[in-house]
């Protein structure tokens, strides 16, 4: 069932990376539809991509920024939206005349939780139709001081210790399957190990599952034997030894819900931050990356970590199976009559 899951996360993760990048390529274009110019801070929008934060607008915090739109065809009602992560409201909707539009905006009236990229849209009709045109924004400030940044620094810490613990506990695992190698090496397992269908082994596998029948079918009789031909002392000649062999852990993928969640929490961090500190503007393609990378994070660094978890339950494999197949040769030599 966990294979089943792990194939099936692995298969979504592909299938949403290979939609979003055609998302990516259509965003990366400026767009000023129709005869209509505008300004942005005294910034003409015009040839400007609305994607590349390297196109970004500057404004300050506690600042009101102008805004004008002008068509030679005139204006009779105006639409201006904000827009964050492929999610737009509205700021402004309202009719107006004339042939351009002019007003002063508060930066901290739409920008109140946070710094970094923003997108703003406006939209223009008129006798001539509908214009449209957009921009990034960039407010500029210390992301740390405010509520969005604070809050996406603390959640991509938070994640990173989820995917750390995660990747820790798959790392020092196997502790179960030390313990009964152990135990069968020494003979102090009774009845059939239950090691092979614990939840705690690592590497558990059709095939290391025949360790169990290995255990109760051949290495424990022949213990048995080795402990009551010692006890007998004379006796036929022992029979040619053969080597015992067990079989070993196989690695597997770990699927840790701590890890999954840590993941998706520094993913969304991530994409906040970046977007906080006017790296990268949060397109909704973006942020479904953020959150698939994250989610891909989360997942593999546990299941590389558990490499060594499974060493850890093979080589205690090995010593028992070396001190298994060197009982027989202990024991001691058969006593001689006087």
């Amino acid at each position: 069932m966990k294979r089943r899951i792990c194939h099936l996360l692995w298969a979504v993760t592909v299938a949403l990376i290979l939609t979003t990048l055609p998302a990516l390529a259509l965003l990366a274009s400026a767009d000023v539809n129709g005869n209509c110019s505008a300004t942005i801070n005294g910034v003409d929008v015009g040839g400007l991509s609305s994607s590349n934060a390297g196109d970004a607008i500057e404004v300050k915090e506690h600042t009101a920024v102008p805004v004008t739109m002008q068509s030679a065809e005139g204006i009779t009602h105006l639409r201006v939206q904000l827009e964050f992560a492929g999610f737009r409201w509205t700021v402004r909707d309202e009719p107006t005349s004339g042939t351009s539009w002019q007003n002063s905006v508060p930066v901290d009236k739409y920008a109140k939780y946070g710094v970094g990229l923003y997108k703003v849209v406006g939209q223009s009709m008129g006798p001539a139709g509908t214009c449209s045109g957009s921009a990034l924004v960039q407010v500029a400030g210390n992301p740390l001081t405010t509520v969005a940044g604070a809050a996406a620094a603390g959640i991509t810490a938070l994640g990173a210790v989820g995917v750390g613990v995660a990747g820790a506990v798959s790392a020092l695992g196997g502790q179960a399957g030390v313990r009964m190698a152990e135990e069968v090496a020494t003979g102090k397992t009774e009845g059939t190990p239950d090691l092979f269908t614990s939840k705690k082994v690592v590497g558990s596998s059709p095939e290391f599952e025949k360790f169990v029948k290995s255990c109760s079918a051949t290495v424990l009789p022949a213990l048995l034997l080795t402990g009551a031909a010692m006890a007998a002392g004379a006796g036929p000649p022992p029979a040619p030894k053969q080597g015992v062999r067990l079989p070993r852990a196989g690695w597997r993928p770990r699927i840790s819900a701590v890890g999954l969640v840590g993941g998706l929490l520094a993913g969304a961090g991530v994409v906040v931050l970046l977007q906080q500190y006017a790296l990268v503007y949060p397109t909704r393609a973006v942020a479904i990356e953020g959150l698939v990378g994250g989610l891909a994070l989360g997942l593999i660094i546990p299941s590389l970590l558990r490499v060594f978890a499974v060493r850890r339950v093979n080589r205690a494999i090995a010593r028992a199976e070396q001190r298994l197949n060197e009982a027989p040769a202990q024991q001691p030599p058969p006593a001689t009559e006087a």
